[in-house]
């Protein structure tokens, strides 16, 4: 376990320990109580904010100090004298004190509604990363529930078993009879019973859904070992043991959304339900109808199969169709094209130094990617791909550059999601085609020994080089992967803004083997990356993003003021108030302080 990474987890545990009980059960119940109080229903048609500090995201107009909203919409960005006569036509008045006001931030890829179903299962306390500490937690989970007829849950390292990977004879000692799937922490590998096996119908005979990229690790025999790896081999696991009944989903949905006004989130893109995609839109729908959903919603179709891909299209439709509303967007494909450098499914241009037969795998390549992203874009919806290997980032711009020389009068947006590996060739190409470089900043600070175990000093070295697509002209926006990246820890907003700034954890030292310096990023661009950049990812700059006449009046209040911190402390920050519509949807006081408190914030 990465000693500096421990670091993190052990300042950011009063996050965890708040979610988690004993057993590593969230405590949805006790902080749904708390949260339940943030919302307030502000009863004025206009409200001057003025006396602060109004970073605006615009450069024709980066600051002022006056901000009036009218419904929904801003009105008027300036100073306080030219503010005062909406004051005098009844508007409330709310003085800011000199605090920063920013555009509300936008998470650009997370995974809201699938990860809050998973963390409500066992999430694995990672910091004693052994498999013998997995075993006790497992127990002690067992022990305290008796009665659930599934164990589920999230957040092992996969590393932690050698080459061979989890097996299901270990948790098979421990309980036969119930199925149990956890996910890695990565959410891209799976360690299952023999029971979870049975009831999804796997053994020696069940083909790999993609050979090689999506597959079951086998005996001598073919035999599943208990390790599956990526999704479409998962899928059918956690499918088979009946955690994403309507009821539970809805609920689980419903105990996290007040995490995201309280840490200044107004938009949310959620970047794969899998398969919980209807049931998750018909959750977020009731949340919506019941005035309980404080956060705009972009969504999307997860495209995890590729024999699916002909009917991507019509998928989509039917879903904007059915789900689209004032807070509900679902208009983009998310194609998970492929895996992951820790689970080695990566898709790499050269092989793993540990296997050189293995250059990890595609779901789509070259002409069948190429085509699909052509009809997804002629049919009006935007597209993000997974791509983390190099290869698979190249084979994305590929794609891209395809769609737009046949489709050129495109307004839809594409981007990549992690971008992890890129060649420094195609550093240029993102400016080039109006491709947006999605990441998660926490990355950044984190050991790489795996990694140069298995991509060589030169590859390694080559991580995360988002400042050099920035130079070249490129966007670079950024999320959390929710729940990847230390669970709700991650989600903070201010930790993932100072990792981009030092390249290292939040509160520590930057470790040795990060790339050199100038691939540090400013506050500027870090706050590009998470409001006016993230909006247009998602294609809502026209009326998201920045604080303009004219546009939706979705703002936060800081307590303390980013610009005048040290790096090193922006984690430390926090939220004073979030506007969604012109409307207050969360304000710290005793009940947010609580809520807070118990959050570690």
């Amino acid at each position: 376990m990465n000693g500096k990474w421990m670091e993190f987890e052990n300042m950011t545990d009063k996050i965890v320990d708040s979610f988690v009980c004993a057993s590593g059960g969230l405590r949805w119940k006790a902080l749904a109580g708390l949260a339940a109080g943030l919302f307030s229903a502000q009863v004025f048609s206009a409200t001057v904010y003025s006396n602060g500090q109004i970073y605006t995201m615009n450069p024709m107009q980066p600051w002022a100090d006056s901000v009036v909203v009218d419904a929904d919409k801003i009105v008027y960005v300036g100073d306080e004298k030219g503010a005062e006569s909406y004051v005098k036509k009844g508007a409330e008045k709310v003085d800011l004190a000199g605090k920063l006001m920013l555009p509300g931030f936008i998470e650009t890829h997370a995974h809201p509604v699938f990860g809050s179903v998973m963390a409500s299962g066992l999430v694995f306390d990672i910091e004693e990363n052994t498999v013998e500490s997995y075993v006790q937690q497992v127990k002690a989970y067992l022990k305290a529930h008796p009665d659930d007829e599934a164990i589920f849950g999230f957040g092992f390292y996969a590393d932690s078993f050698g080459e061979a990977g989890p097996r299901k004879e270990i948790l098979d000692g421990l309980d036969s009879e119930r199925p149990i799937v956890f996910l890695d922490d990565g959410g891209h590998s799976a360690w299952v019973n023999s029971k979870a096996l049975e009831m999804a119908g796997i053994n020696s005979k069940t083909p790999d859904p993609v050979p090689g990229v999506h597959f079951y690790r086998r005996d001598k025999n073919g035999e599943p070992t208990g390790h599956a790896l990526e999704t479409q081999a998962i899928e059918p696991l956690i499918a088979a043991i009946g955690v994403y009944s309507p009821e539970n989903v809805l609920y689980q949905v419903q105990q996290l959304m007040p995490m995201f006004p309280m840490l200044g989130y107004t938009a949310v893109f959620d970047a794969g339900m899998l398969s919980m995609t209807e049931v998750g839109h018909q959750a977020l729908k009731a949340l919506e109808s019941s005035g309980q959903l404080s956060t705009r919603m972009m969504t999307s179709l997860s495209l995890l199969d590729p024999h699916k891909a002909s009917s991507a299209v019509e998928d989509l439709q039917s879903l904007r169709k059915t789900y689209y509303s004032e807070l509900i967007w679902p208009t983009t494909l998310k194609i998970h094209n492929d895996g992951t450098t820790e689970a080695e499914t990566s898709a790499q241009l050269t092989p793993y130094l540990n296997d050189p037969e293995n250059y990890g795998g595609l779901i789509l390549e070259g002409k069948a990617l190429a085509d699909l992203v052509l009809a997804v874009d002629k049919a009006g919806f935007n597209i993000h791909i997974h791509s983390i290997g190099d290869r698979a980032i190249k084979e994305a711009l590929d794609a891209f550059e395809f769609a737009r020389k046949n489709n050129p009068s495109s307004k839809n947006r594409f981007s990549t999601a992690h971008t992890e590996l890129v060649r420094p060739e195609d550093h240029a190409r993102f400016a080039q085609l109006d491709v947006v470089a999605q990441t998660t900043p926490l990355w950044f600070g984190m050991e790489r020994g795996h990694s140069r175990r298995v991509l060589g000093k030169e590859r390694s070295s080559r991580l995360y080089s988002f400042a050099d697509i920035y130079r070249s002209g490129g966007k670079v926006t950024f999320g959390s992967d929710f729940p990847v990246s230390g669970g709700l820890p991650g989600l903070v907003a201010m930790s993932q803004i100072e990792s981009g700034m030092t390249r290292a954890l939040p509160g520590v030292e930057p470790a040795e083997a990060q790339p050199k310096s100038d691939s540090a990023f400013s506050l500027d661009a870090m706050l590009r990356g998470y409001t006016i950049d993230a909006a247009y990812q998602i294609n809502r700059d026209h009326e998201l993003g920045s604080i303009e006449v004219g546009k939706k009046a979705d703002l936060i209040v800081m307590r303390d003021n980013l610009f005048t911190l040290a790096p090193q402390k922006i984690h430390k920050a926090k939220v004073e108030r979030t506007i969604l519509n012109g409307k207050t949807v969360y304000q710290r006081g005793p009940q947010a302080e609580a809520l807070e408190s118990a959050l570690g914030l």
